[in-house]
């Protein structure tokens, strides 16, 4: 598999709608005459944004480009490829963010494009003069779910600390600086973990932002899955954002899965609290209640987190979550009825567990298992 097929790949087993991409190049090439010293007309030999979007859209994705921002461009320099073929070769290095075109505007749009570069920026000296190496920003507003934020990418300097730490400055006085929550998916080039921190880490952090990252992997799992090296790219999202959108915390770009030894089953709780109230020998009516209220209150909970664009939503929640709240008062209600027998001892069966481990499987099949390859119904629910 070529990158931007890998790329694209996994893009789409997320599919943000908001994302941050830094060093897209274009490349170009011309003939070199060495007797004049001059390069001729420029072509493009290569284009990585095009052959992503491309890639994203053969394998079903929805994507247009929001902001393109220039961070480089380096002019036709000359070189010989041996033996004897003189060539010149030109690149536009890009900061770019892509957004989804697929989902309703009930859903999720977007509007404001804007764009800039940092006012201080690294140079070179070189025998010729001195070479700027700038850096850019771009930035959107978006609403996801009627939720409104600001997000901003930018890929900030590598070399000099001092000159990252000032562009960092820039970035929250000047993008950042909005009434909106706001998240910023960028390449900070300034480490996070594991310690000592980098100082432009250090002043977003102190200036009231969460590291989106941090905040969903401890650091022990951090260790695990990157072994201590998560240096320079790392995902903010204002405090502000994160207490306001607690019902929808997969903004944007920001889709992280946690990790399996933190993950919560929406029925583990139900079936805890079920069972110890069968062991009390309480009623039929009060097992039952029960498990449909927090069965009910779960599954509102988890359709507050998915993003499906296909399920409908009703005076702002969703299909599902009227479903859980009905099932919520339904099962307040069974619980009043008083009329119902108490609770038998339980007695073991070979059939019972049979018929368990039956229902077991399929139960972790239908909703556990998925195909992504698959166009057919039903081949993607888990």
């Amino acid at each position: 598999m070529i990158p931007r097929e890998a790329v694209a790949r996994k893009i789409l087993e997320v599919q943000p709608e908001l994302l941050s991409l830094q060093e897209v190049d274009q490349w170009y090439t011309g003939s070199f005459d060495p007797v004049a010293g001059t390069c001729g007309s420029m072509t493009l030999a290569y284009d990585m944004l095009q052959e992503l979007l491309g890639a994203l859209s053969a394998r079903g994705g929805h994507y247009e480009v929001a902001v393109q921002v220039t961070q480089n461009a380096f002019p036709p320099i000359p070189g010989l490829v041996p033996p004897a073929d003189y060539i010149c070769v030109a690149v536009t290095d890009y900061n770019i963010i892509l957004a989804r075109t697929d989902l309703p505007p009930s859903i999720f749009h977007w509007n404001n494009p804007q764009s800039g570069q940092f006012v201080n920026e690294l140079v070179f000296p070189t025998p010729l003069g001195s070479l700027p190496a700038p850096r850019s920003w771009a930035s959107v507003d978006a609403q996801f779910f009627g939720h409104a934020f600001h997000y901003i990418n930018t890929h900030l300097e590598s070399f000099d600390p001092t000159i990252r730490e000032l562009q960092g400055g820039e970035l929250r006085a000047g993008p950042a600086n909005t009434s909106l929550p706001v998240i910023i998916g960028m390449d900070s080039n300034a480490q996070a973990f594991p310690l000592p921190e980098d100082p432009t880490y250090v002043d977003f952090i102190s200036a009231g932002y969460d590291d989106v990252w941090s905040r969903l992997f401890p650091v022990w799992f951090r260790d695990v899955v990157t072994g201590g090296q998560r240096a320079s790219t790392w995902a903010f999202a204002m405090r502000l954002l994160i207490l306001v959108s607690a019902g929808s915390p997969r903004f944007a770009a920001f889709r992280f899965t946690p990790p399996p030894c933190t993950h919560y089953s929406g029925t583990s709780l139900p079936l805890i609290v079920v069972t110890r109230l069968y062991l009390l020998h309480t009623t039929a009516a009060m097992v039952g209640g029960v498990y449909l209220i927090l069965s009910g209150l779960g599954r509102f909970v988890e359709e507050a987190y998915r993003g499906e664009p296909q399920t409908p939503v009703f005076w702002g929640l969703r299909l599902y979550q009227w479903i859980a709240l009905v099932t919520v008062f339904r099962g307040a209600a069974i619980t009043t009825l008083v009329r119902t027998p108490r609770t038998l001892e339980p007695i073991m069966h070979p059939s019972s567990v049979l018929v368990a481990l039956v229902c077991g499987i399929a139960a972790w099949f239908v909703s556990g298992i998925d195909f992504p390859e698959s166009s057919r119904r039903f081949a993607r629910l888990s």
